[in-house]
C-alpha cells in the first residue's frame, strides 16, 4: 500500500476576514492502511516460501493563515494527522528431505506531519470579551500528529528427513 496524501485547509491572500464570533480553521486526516501476505510452498526435495507486506503512507496536514487581516471574536487554528498502518505477513515451506526455507517481512514507512501556522503579512485582532472587560478573545493554535503500527511476521519451515531448515520473520 502507498498513499500520499496532503490535507490543507487555508485562508490566504485575501485583503480582510471578520467576524463577530469565532474564526475555526480545522484540518484533519485519518488515513488507515491494511496489508496482508502469505505464501506456502512444499517439495519432495526443496521447500522455499516467502512473502512480503508493505504500508508507506505519507499524510500531511496543514491550517494556514497567510497574508490577511483578520478580525475576529476568538480563533481556533487546528492541524491533526492520525496515521493507522496494519501489517501482516506469514511464509511457510515444507520439504520431505534436503531443504526448507521459510520467510516473511512486513515493512511500514510513516512520513507523517501536522502543521497549524500564522504566515508572513497576517494580522490578527481578536474581540474584547465582554464577560471579562479588559480581556480579549482566546487564540489558539494546535497541531498534533499521531502514528499507530500493528505489525506481525512469523515464517515456519519443515524438512521430514533433510538436512537443512531455516526460517526468518522480519
Amino acid at each position: 500500500n502507498v498513499i500520499v496524501r496532503r490535507t490543507t485547509a487555508m485562508i490566504r491572500d485575501v485583503s480582510q476576514v471578520s467576524a463577530p464570533g469565532a474564526l475555526v480553521l480545522d484540518s484533519f486526516s485519518a488515513p488507515i492502511t491494511i496489508a496482508a501476505a502469505g505464501a506456502t510452498a512444499s517439495g519432495n526435495h526443496v521447500g522455499v516460501g516467502g512473502s512480503f507486506a508493505g504500508n508507506w503512507v505519507t499524510n500531511v496536514v496543514r491550517a494556514v493563515l497567510g497574508d490577511v487581516q483578520i478580525a475576529v471574536g476568538s480563533l481556533n487554528l487546528d492541524a491533526d494527522s492520525a496515521t493507522t498502518q496494519i501489517g501482516f505477513t506469514d511464509g511457510i515451506a515444507v520439504s520431505t528431505a534436503t531443504l526448507s526455507i521459510g520467510g516473511s517481512v512486513n515493512l511500514t514507512v510513516a512520513d507523517n506531519l501536522a502543521e497549524a501556522t500564522i504566515g508572513d503579512r497576517t494580522g490578527l485582532v481578536t474581540a474584547p470579551n465582554p464577560a471579562t472587560p479588559g480581556v480579549r478573545g482566546a487564540a489558539t493554535i494546535t497541531a498534533d500528529s499521531t502514528v499507530s503500527v500493528i505489525t506481525d511476521a512469523g515464517a515456519s519451515a519443515v524438512t521430514e528427513h533433510g538436512l537443512i531448515v531455516a526460517g526468518a520473520a522480519l
